[in-house]
């Protein structure tokens, strides 16, 4: 069972979702990264009102933080953008590695509220340096996979659909049962 959250508008949140059996499916390869940045702008665009100041793919987990602005009738982006994200992803990823099995690990993803500027600073430094800490590398901006570091603040970046990549539907002919 999902852990219930509060979700309020103009909050900033520090997501977390981690890979089942935190099995390295999110390589940092040149495909999986163009996937999961097109699964992000994707799921960005569906939802306008949320602004992304920070994100980190590592092989079995991905960190965002994220500010979410919602439009009046609605409460929270968040859960939404969750959604597509991960289903995006899991469907490629699935497709592309012959598996029929969750991508992600059981329940929802991890949500830390922010709430003053001292946490937010923490947050955002605990995301651009994870990799860091993980031992992957020395600076961050040496990770190979996707992130979003202070550098990169008013970088337009695209993405485009993977080649090859499938998200749900009729599978392809030769792909799967």
């Amino acid at each position: 069972m999902t852990v219930p959250r509060r979700l309020e508008a103009n909050r900033t949140h520090s997501l977390t979702r981690r890979t089942a059996r935190r099995a390295l499916y999110l390589r940092p390869d040149p495909w999986t990264t163009q996937l999961v940045g097109y699964a992000v702008g994707l799921a960005l665009r569906r939802r306008p009102g949320l602004r992304l100041h920070a994100l980190l793919a590592q092989a079995n987990h991905v960190h965002e933080l994220l500010t979410d602005q919602p439009s009046p009738e609605r409460c929270s982006e968040l859960p939404d953008f969750c959604r597509d994200r991960n289903s995006l992803v899991a469907r490629a990823l699935n497709t592309r590695l012959g598996r029929g099995e969750a991508l992600w690990r059981d329940g929802s993803y991890g949500s830390v509220e922010v709430h003053d500027g001292a946490s937010l600073e923490a947050q955002l430094v605990y995301v651009w340096s994870n990799c860091v800490k993980d031992g992957l590398v020395e600076r961050p901006e040496d990770w190979p996979g996707l992130r979003f570091l202070p550098e990169d603040f008013g970088r337009t970046f695209t993405f485009r659909r993977p080649e090859g990549a499938f998200f749900g539907g009729r599978r392809p002919a030769g792909q799967g049962e």
